[in-house]
């Protein structure tokens, strides 16, 4: 799974840009979605925040 779409599976949470080269991720998230919850997911992906 891409890190986009473990994103995308938080309530409140949508990724705007994703730039495998770079590395770099931005999200848009609400006060649905918890920052570490969105850390996790991009861990859980096996990348590091």
């Amino acid at each position: 799974m891409l890190i986009a779409d473990a994103i995308s599976e938080i309530n409140g949470a949508r990724v705007l840009s994703a730039d495998h080269t770079s590395g770099a991720v931005i999200v848009d998230y609400d006060s649905e979605a918890t920052l570490e919850a969105i850390r996790q997911a991009i861990r859980g992906e096996g990348f590091t925040v």
